[in-house]
Parts: C-alpha cells; sequence; structure tokens
C-alpha cells in the first residue's frame, strides 16, 4: 500500500453494491433514531402523562447505563468471530427485537402498569438494543477495506444517508400520524412502518457487505478497552466536540413539534420547518467534505462552527412573527450543520490508527462504542435540558401559551443551540492529529 496526500492506497476496493447496502443500513438506522429523538419526550409529555422533568431524569438515568452497557457491546464486537465476520451477524439477529422495542416505545399500554415505569423499561431496552445494532454498523467502514480513501467515501455515503433518513422523519411524519389515526395509535402505527423500513436496511446490510480486514489475534479485555479509549487522547477531544453538537441536533428535533403547535401556532409547519434544518445539511455534507480535503478537516470544522454559531445568533434576531423570513434564513444557517457530520467521523477513524500505533491494538469496535455511547448521550442531555427549560419557560401541555413561554421556546431553538456551540470550539481547537501528522502515522504503520 502506498501513502498519497493524506491519503492510504491499497487494493481493497469495495463494490458498488456494497456502499448501497451500507447507505441503505445507516438510512433505516437513522429513520428509528430520528424518530425517537425528535417524538419521544412529545410522546411522553402529551400521551403518557409524563412531566418533563420526570421524563428528563428517565434519559439521565439511561444514559448512566449506557456508560456501562456501550463498552461491554464494543468489548463483545471485538471478542465476535464467526463465518460472517466479526460485526456482520448483529445484523442479523438484532433487527427484529428493535422493530418489537420500537413499537413498544411509542404504544400506550393496555395492561395495568404505570406509564412512567413503562417508559424506563422501553426506553432502556431500545437504547441497548439500538447500541447492538449500531456499534458494528459503523465498525464495518474500517473492515471492509484497508483503503483509506474507501473508508471515507463510507463514511460519506452513511453520513449522507443519515440526514435523507432525517428529511423522511421530518416530512413525513405528522401526516402519518394524522393517516394512521391521530393520538396515541398514529404514533404506534409510524413507528411500526419505520421500525419495518430499518429491518429491512440491516437485512440488506448482512447480505450485501463484505469483512476484508483480518481478525487481530490480540485478546483485549474489557478493562483494556476502557484504558485505550481513555488514552487516546485525539479521540477524546472528538468525543467531547460531538457530544455538544449531538446535543445541539437533538434539542432542535426535539424542539420543532412544540414549537411548530405553540408558536407559530399549527403543527402544518412541522415538515416546512424539518426540511429548512436538514435538507441545507446534506449541501453542508457534500460542500465541507471538498473543502475539508483541500483545506484541511480541523480548519474546516472551526470556520463552519464559528458560521453555525453566528448563524443561530442571526436567527434569535429574525424572531418568529414571519414564518417565510424564519424558514428562509434557518435554511441558509443550516448549511453549516453538514461540517462535524462528516468530518468528525471521519477523524475518528484516524484516531483508530492512532491507537493501533501507540498501543500495537487495532480495536475498531472500542472506538465504535464511544460513537454509540455519545450519540445516545448527546441525545439524551438534549431531552434533560429540553426537560428542565420546558420547566423552566413554564410550559403547560395542550394549552395557549403565555407569551414569556413563547419567547422561551424561541430562546431554546437559537441561543441555547449557541452557546453550545461556543463550548464545541475548545476540544475541536485543541485536537492535534493533524493531516501532516496523520500522514506520518501511515508510513510508520506501513500503510
Amino acid at each position: 500500500m502506498k501513502v498519497e496526500g493524506n491519503l492510504a492506497y491499497g487494493k481493497d476496493r469495495v463494490k458498488f453494491r456494497e456502499y448501497c447496502a451500507f447507505s441503505f443500513g445507516v438510512f433505516g438506522q437513522n429513520i428509528i433514531g430520528g424518530f425517537v429523538v425528535a417524538y419521544i419526550m412529545i410522546f411522553y409529555t402529551d400521551y403518557l402523562g409524563i412531566a418533563s422533568t420526570a421524563a428528563g431524569t428517565l434519559f439521565f438515568v439511561a444514559r448512566l447505563w449506557d456508560a456501562f452497557n456501550d463498552p461491554m457491546m464494543g468489548f463483545l464486537a471485538e471478542q465476535t468471530r464467526t463465518r460472517w465476520g466479526k460485526f456482520r451477524p448483529y445484523f442479523l439477529f438484532a433487527p427484529l427485537p428493535l422493530l418489537i422495542i420500537i413499537v413498544l416505545s411509542f404504544t400506550i399500554p393496555s395492561f395495568k402498569i404505570d406509564n412512567l415505569l413503562w417508559a424506563y423499561v422501553t426506553y432502556i431496552a431500545y437504547g441497548m438494543i439500538y447500541t447492538v445494532m449500531d456499534i458494528p454498523m459503523w465498525s464495518m467502514t474500517s473492515v471492509m477495506s484497508k483503503n483509506q480513501v474507501e473508508r471515507n467515501r463510507l463514511i460519506t455515503c452513511g453520513k449522507t444517508a443519515a440526514p435523507l433518513a432525517i428529511v423522511l422523519v421530518s416530512v413525513v411524519t405528522v401526516p402519518l400520524i394524522k393517516v394512521f389515526g391521530e393520538g396515541a395509535k398514529g404514533y404506534s402505527m409510524t413507528a411500526l412502518l419505520y421500525g419495518i423500513i430499518a429491518f429491512i436496511g440491516f437485512m440488506v446490510l448482512f447480505l450485501f457487505t463484505r469483512e476484508r480486514v483480518e481478525y487481530s489475534n490480540n485478546k483485549v479485555t474489557l478493562k483494556d478497552s476502557i484504558k485505550l479509549i481513555v488514552k487516546n487522547t485525539p479521540l477524546l477531544k472528538i468525543l467531547s466536540a460531538q457530544v455538544l453538537i449531538i446535543l445541539v441536533n437533538g434539542l432542535i428535533m426535539a424542539l420543532i413539534m412544540y414549537y411548530c403547535i405553540y408558536v407559530l401556532g399549527n403543527d402544518v409547519y412541522v415538515p416546512i420547518l424539518s426540511a429548512s434544518f436538514v435538507i441545507p445539511m446534506i449541501v453542508g455534507i457534500t460542500i465541507a467534505l471538498k473543502l475539508g480535503e483541500k483545506f484541511g478537516k480541523k480548519r474546516t470544522l472551526i470556520v463552519f462552527l464559528v458560521m453555525r454559531f453566528m448563524g443561530f445568533i442571526l436567527l434569535f434576531l429574525v424572531g418568529y412573527e414571519n414564518i417565510y423570513l424564519l424558514v428562509g434564513v434557518n435554511a441558509i444557517v443550516s448549511i453549516t450543520f453538514g461540517a462535524p457530520e462528516v468530518l468528525l467521523p471521519s477523524m475518528m477513524v484516524e484516531t483508530i490508527d492512532y491507537m493501533e500505533l501507540k498501543t500495537g491494538v487495532r480495536a475498531e469496535g472500542v472506538i465504535w462504542s464511544t460513537q454509540t455511547f455519545i450519540a445516545k448521550t448527546g441525545g439524551a442531555l438534549s431531552g434533560i435540558l429540553l426537560g428542565v427549560l420546558l420547566k423552566f419557560i413554564e410550559y403547560v401541555p395542550n394549552e395557549v401559551q403565555k407569551v414569556s413561554t413563547i419567547k422561551g421556546f424561541h430562546g431554546i431553538l437559537t441561543l441555547v443551540p449557541a452557546v453550545a456551540l461556543l463550548l464545541a470550539l475548545i476540544p475541536v481547537c485543541m485536537y492535534k492529529l493533524d493531516e501532516k501528522k496523520y500522514r506520518e502515522i501511515l508510513r510508520e504503520l506501513g500503510r
């Protein structure tokens, strides 16, 4: 294998059908993930009758469990050895449980059980099964080829498919809920439909992809796995930025339904406002990828985050009186959302090679378990924060809101994300694994 520019080239080539299969798997998973992030809070508060602060506590408890569960899943994936490979078997056996639990998560129990307890059981079970799918899926980007170009293309395909899934969820969920009968039944049937799409996506991922990178002979214990993560300082900086960026995305997705109903006055605006966030993000992914290749990933990411911060301040000043102006400005601002989606995961793959050089251990499952944990942590933190903020602005479910509450919703949509993005800039600026150092790592590894 030779090194050219900042990428490694080798003989491994991923087939076109594998790119399609991987993208379809990511698409299906993000339909489920996007639906949960955007609608679980409003389902809890407005249909299960759970207080927003109680729902926030639930998210916090679930993430405490994930702090143990996700590294264990990464460790388990690393130890898996089958005729199908190390990660592919999970796409065969886990999709059906995921389909079942996603429907139960959006169902009001017909038997006697406390609704909050039901939420705890179903949400934590959903998080565990989601982990079983997510860690192997993203770990596949490291074992389908040794070729860095192919890996980056896989990540780009996945990170492009993800917002497409979010677009679908954003645009069609409210109409689907109404078609299926409104109320809780509409949520349950929509969850069933999305679960079926995800099931098919993972089956395609299992059937049409292959693992090409040989297994490591190193036996890594769970304790060693945690040590590897702690010692990987570039990875920790990426994760610190990611958790804040995911918090912003999750907060916005969860707030849109509330914002449209109680600020704009009609849930018909949900698809429009959602699309103005997500569709420009896809454009931003393409732009950021090209700029990252030309000017460097870190530099490009910093510029996009600064622009995104300034955009949220502008969005706050625009206000919510003119829906067309709000959507138009938001669409322009949302182009900046694309950079973290594609650049941070690409940088994360590089930390796998960094860890291999420093420790002699190549543990893709361990690294990607952190991605899963951070994704769920950021989503949970957004739910916890939203629960607290809804209490703070004195939100009352299914009632006309006070003027101060309406202004509070607008502040949550704009100023809170702006603050989180400023904090995310700190670890990104401290990240030291640039293109030059990565080329040196590849040379030392003989790639």
